[in-house]
């Protein structure tokens, strides 16, 4: 090659090596502006958030937890086969969306009923037991909560109703829950599938028609067992209560259930302000 052909070579070498370099300064400098621009935001973000779960601390001394770690999480038990409890860090938008929600959900109940049990709220946006995937649960003082995008049906009605249906099975286990006159409502020739366990990933989980309702379920999954039966009259009891006290109107077997949930709650602390669905004739 001539030699000024090689000047040429080299001297275009080092033109396309200092134009990497300013493509790769150039770049470099606009990931750390809007990394600058939106780590403020995102400080900001995460610090309402305490201070929201302070003030719910405070108010009514619950402690809620987002940071997701599966030691802190779930008892050793539940780590371990064949349970094998796993769950997944839930953002903190949907963090934000649910602290309001959660104070909604508290405001429901009487100080003490909360004192009394109620220690935790975990905030997921998954939980897997047994290889399936929970919407929510509880363990003897706190509940699991997962959301997502309101594309998914993560509605706020929906995240609330989860709320007061896994507080009423801490609620069932911890006083006298009159089993025997709930099943008693229900058709002689009806039982129970078990658990929500064998249910869950079935299609029309939630599905609800006239066959179910005059049968005493508000959804298909109530049929599951009388804790999840009494979990879905729950849900509806402090969510929907115009809505449950039209179908009880109509059918007999659900404001049986609605009187007799009431009759619980009032058992355990006369404070429950139920009056608003307590509209059918005492037995």
């Amino acid at each position: 090659m001539a030699p000024h052909r090689l000047q040429l070579w080299r001297t275009l070498g080092k033109q396309v090596k200092i134009i990497r370099f300013l493509l790769k300064a150039i770049i470099t400098f606009y990931i750390l502006f809007i990394y600058l621009m939106i780590l403020p935001f995102a400080v900001a973000g995460e610090s309402q958030v305490k201070l929201n779960i302070g003030e719910i601390k405070q108010k009514y001394n619950i402690h809620v937890h987002y940071s997701y770690n599966s030691y802190s999480y779930f008892p050793a038990s539940w780590q371990k086969a064949p349970i094998s409890a796993r769950g997944q860090q839930l953002a903190l938008s949907q963090v934000e969306r649910l602290l309001p929600i959660i104070d909604t959900f508290l405001s429901a109940y009487p100080i003490m009923v909360l004192n009394k049990n109620l220690n935790d709220i975990y905030l997921l946006e998954d939980l897997i037991f047994y290889s399936k995937s929970f919407g929510a649960t509880n363990s003897r003082d706190g509940l699991y909560i997962t959301s997502g995008e309101l594309s998914k049906g993560f509605t706020d009605l929906f995240l609330l109703g989860r709320m007061h249906s896994e507080l009423s099975s801490i609620l069932m286990r911890n006083y006298i829950f009159p089993k025997k006159e709930w099943e008693e409502i229900n058709s002689s020739e009806f039982e129970y599938v078990g658990n929500g366990v064998k249910m869950l990933g079935q299609a029309r989980l939630y599905s609800q028609d006239n066959e179910l309702l005059s049968n005493g379920f508000i959804v298909n999954y109530a049929t599951s067992s009388i804790e999840n039966d009494f979990n879905m009259i729950s849900d509806w009891l402090f969510t929907r209560p115009k809505e449950l006290r039209q179908l009880g109107q109509k059918h007999s077997r659900i404001a049986a259930k609605t009187n007799l949930a009431i009759r619980f709650y009032r058992s355990i602390d006369k404070g429950f302000k139920l009056n608003h669905v307590n509209m059918y004739p005492k037995k």
